[in-house]
């Protein structure tokens, strides 16, 4: 019987001793040629057929305007977004007041981002009040001015018994000393740790404070 290659052999470059049947190359190469003007053709196809019926027609744009207490969008209505320049207006809020809605901020100290933060959740959220919570009392000042119905507080007296000393004290009595510390287990790579932990205590505590007056809100 003759040999014939198989096409296994012809793509790993095995040549048979007699390799008589030379159009086995020839059709192979020809298949995949065929395989890649066809799939060149179906792309072109659809990708000017996409362009065409998207010149047709508009894209659909959803709308943005308010509808009693929902927000929905409108090409139409100009939007107004928060500002912190020195001659920018206060956007009016975007939906109806959340009467039993508090929103609780703790906030180290008044920045642009602080500011611009307490104006979109007055104008995105509009909660019954803001409750600001620095560290710092002269703070509250500038907290105030930030937007409407903002409540400030300092950081020690909101909540009776949370304190950032009583937290610099816990963190040094239940944290594991290390020879890295140097006894210095209030701080963590130049941040008080007693801060950032007195903060996440202030929020989950933030319903047992008697400084405000209705009192917080069951969800805030």
């Amino acid at each position: 019987m003759k040999r014939t290659a198989s096409v296994g052999a012809i793509l790993h470059g095995h040549r048979p001793v007699k390799f008589r049947d030379r159009n086995v190359f020839a059709t192979l190469l020809f298949g995949i040629f065929c395989v890649v003007v066809f799939e060149m053709m179906f792309f072109v196809f659809f990708s000017s057929r996409e362009r065409t019926s998207g010149s047709g027609r508009s894209r659909r744009e959803l709308p943005f305007e308010r509808t009693n207490n929902e927000v929905v969008m409108s090409s139409s209505s100009k939007s107004c977004l928060p500002s912190i320049e020195p001659n920018a207006k206060p956007c009016p809020p975007a939906v109806a007041m959340m009467r039993e809605l508090d929103a609780l901020v703790v906030a180290a100290k008044p920045t642009c981002a602080n500011k611009l933060a307490l104006m979109s959740l007055r104008q995105y959220a509009n909660p019954r009040r803001i409750i600001v919570v620095t560290t710092e009392r002269r703070f509250c000042e500038k907290f105030k001015t930030a937007a409407d119905g903002i409540e400030c507080f300092h950081e020690d007296e909101f909540v009776d018994g949370v304190t950032k000393e009583r937290t610099a004290d816990a963190i040094e009595k239940f944290r594991t000393k290390t020879k890295e510390s140097k006894n210095d287990d209030k701080n963590f790579m130049g941040r008080s740790l007693s801060g950032w932990y007195l903060q996440q205590f202030i929020k989950l505590s933030a319903h047992k404070t008697k400084k405000l007056n209705p009192p917080l809100s069951k969800h805030y």
